[in-house]
């Protein structure tokens, strides 16, 4: 591998201090936060792969166990087939949705339904994802919620 470039130490330190003084906070405040990683490392990400941006994401464990639960709880038909979701999930749980989708030939943007907290409002209302669940009885195969917006 070689020696340690110079400045690894201070951006691994600065993010560990940000999950020791921010924890899950991490994911939403400051300039750096961590939601926005993906968008910060598509770019250089394909020029490794010898890929395009729009053909490479960053994942972890979480994507692929969002991958896993959509295998087993995901049983479309040909008139159940729907998402419904937030709107504004994590990059990479958009990523596992919409690429779920398109595997079993699914266009993602008829079949994803997002549902986004009221004007003003920062968390989705019960009553308002039930009037969505209600709205789209007819054509909802799954229904997948984040904890985190």
């Amino acid at each position: 591998m070689g020696l340690q470039p110079e400045s690894v130490r201070q951006y691994l330190d600065n993010e560990l201090n940000k999950w020791q003084n921010l924890g899950v906070e991490g994911w939403s405040e400051g300039e750096d936060n961590w939601i926005n990683y993906l968008q910060h490392l598509k770019e250089p990400l394909a020029r490794i792969v010898g890929g395009k941006p729009l053909e490479v994401t960053v994942m972890n464990n979480l994507t692929v166990n969002l991958h896993l639960m959509m295998v087993s709880f995901y049983q479309p038909t040909p008139n159940r087939y729907k998402v419904l979701t937030e709107g504004g999930a994590f990059p990479s749980d958009q990523y596992a949705l919409e690429t779920h989708l398109k595997f079993r030939g699914i266009n993602p943007d008829d079949a994803l339904i997002e549902i986004f907290p009221r004007k003003g409002e920062f968390i989705l209302r019960t009553e308002d994802i039930l009037q969505k669940i209600e709205e789209n009885k007819d054509t909802i195969a799954l229904v997948m919620m984040g904890g985190i917006n």
